[in-house]
């Protein structure tokens, strides 16, 4: 910068410098002064050259960073620092690491103050940033997609005929906050209430409730118009009866009664852009390895279910200790993964498998762990590295066509006023919410007259 304001002062001095001498110049300073964004990822191919583990061409190592940071998606504290809404540390990584996309989470926070950050971050990235919320306390409402009341109070369930209503107040919540991309909805069939510590194989519901189908089908329709893209999940369910965050038990539920459930997928992933998967383990489909690190369980959701989208995995953190022990059960050597620690080694076989995006955790310190691992795997000689390098260049070139084709979508964030979002806030927390007709005609009117 201080190159061209000199060039600027001196005009007479421009007027001998040839043209493109002065563009030169004035690339190499912006260069210079600017934060440089892959300035950091840069270091970490240098590191692995000098230490002697780089195995292939530093450009090629370069090329991968890039793409592997498009492929993680990091949660971001929404408390920040000193009354911010992102700390500095994240919004650092942002830009340097070319972060895929956020997860923005905890505190209660100003939707005006998210949406202003936000937009600054789509203006700053050169590709647009995928920028979802897990249940964040917006002044005013809360912000998420899922049944239980508790985590978003639209109480979806009750009653039916006012899901279409819900969907396009939830969204338009989330569209005002500057999310691109929701969570949600939660589609699929869960445990019958019969369990058993010892007997796990209790059985699936075995009727699709048409109520999942009406709400995802709404929740889809209503965001695609309001610009914010959805995410099925958890395919192919979750058990109700334990947490995976704590406990990742074999569920044993034979093959053909698991299709009879996910084919809720197939109904609505043709609409849907995003499947999340989730940490589940059932032996009688795949008795090697967890949903997460299992080609047959995407083999099922890609060729028996059709779906095309992107696939995402559910975050990395939540893996237990049984999932641990299965971690190498069908990967050949261990030793072909073993640079990284244990959530880099996680990252690789999720990609390995098939999945498009990573959703990781923790802290800042923790994202640039699972990178520098993840970098450090892919840019080996083992076969797995290889394999892996193929997938990441394939998974990235799905999510650069995705971003590149819903570019505006994605990077639109419109303006309005504090007192419309609270309109919109209000309704939704309103016990009687499907009766107020004339509120709600009011809201979509206003709709209409904002720049979406």
């Amino acid at each position: 910068m201080l190159c061209l304001v000199f060039m600027i002062k001196n005009a007479s001095l421009n007027q001998y410098m040839p043209f493109w001498l002065s563009i030169f110049l004035a690339a190499v300073t912006i260069f210079y002064f600017y934060p440089d964004l892959s300035y950091a990822r840069d270091r970490s191919c240098l590191a692995l050259k000098g230490r002697g583990l780089l195995k292939i061409n530093i450009n090629e190592c370069i090329d991968l960073e890039n793409r592997i940071g498009q492929l993680l998606v990091t949660h971001v504290d929404g408390n920040g620092e000193s009354g911010s809404l992102i700390s500095r540390d994240y919004l650092n990584l942002i830009r340097q690491y070319n972060v895929g996309g956020v997860v923005l989470q905890e505190g209660t926070i100003d939707p005006l103050v998210l949406r202003n950050r936000l937009q600054a971050l789509q203006e700053q990235l050169p590709m647009p940033l995928f920028a979802a919320a897990d249940y964040l306390d917006l002044k005013g409402g809360m912000i998420g997609l899922g049944w239980d009341s508790r985590e978003i109070g639209l109480q979806w369930r009750n009653p039916r005929a006012c899901l279409e209503k819900k969907a396009f107040l939830s969204g338009l919540l989330h569209k005002l906050s500057g999310i691109n991309l929701a969570f949600g909805p939660i589609v699929e069939n869960k445990y019958t209430s019969k369990y058993n510590e010892d007997e796990m194989n209790v059985g699936l519901v075995e009727t699709l409730d048409n109520t999942d189908r009406l709400m995802g089908l709404s929740v889809i329709n209503a965001y695609r118009q309001l610009g914010v893209f959805t995410t099925l999940k958890h395919f192919p369910f979750t058990p109700i009866a334990f947490n995976l965050h704590s406990k990742n038990l074999d569920t044993k539920i034979p093959k053909n009664q698991v299709m009879r459930v996910v084919n809720i997928f197939k109904e609505l992933s043709a609409d849907a852009s995003f499947v999340m998967t989730t940490h589940l383990y059932d032996s009688l489909v795949d008795p090697t390895t967890i949903v997460t690190f299992s080609q047959e369980w995407l083999r099922i959701l890609k060729s028996d279910l059709g779906f095309n989208g992107l696939i995402v995995t559910d975050a990395l953190f939540m893996i237990s200790e049984e999932d641990l022990k299965k971690m190498f059960i069908d990967m050949g050597s261990p030793d072909e993964l073993k640079n990284g620690d244990i959530y880099a080694q996680f990252a690789a076989r999720a990609i390995l498998a098939g999945h498009d995006l990573i959703l990781t955790e923790g802290h800042s310190g923790d994202f640039k762990t699972i990178f520098e691992g993840l970098l450090k795997i892919a840019t080996g000689d083992a076969t797995k590295a290889i394999q892996l390098r193929s997938r990441i260049l394939e998974s990235y070139n799905k999510i650069v066509l995705f971003k590149t084709t819903n570019s505006q979508i994605l990077r639109k964030i419109p303006a309005y006023n504090a007192s419309f979002f609270q309109q919109v806030a209000n309704l939704v927390r309103s016990p009687n919410i499907c009766r107020q007709t004339s509120e709600y005609d009011a809201i979509v009117k206003s709709v209409k007259d904002i720049d979406f």
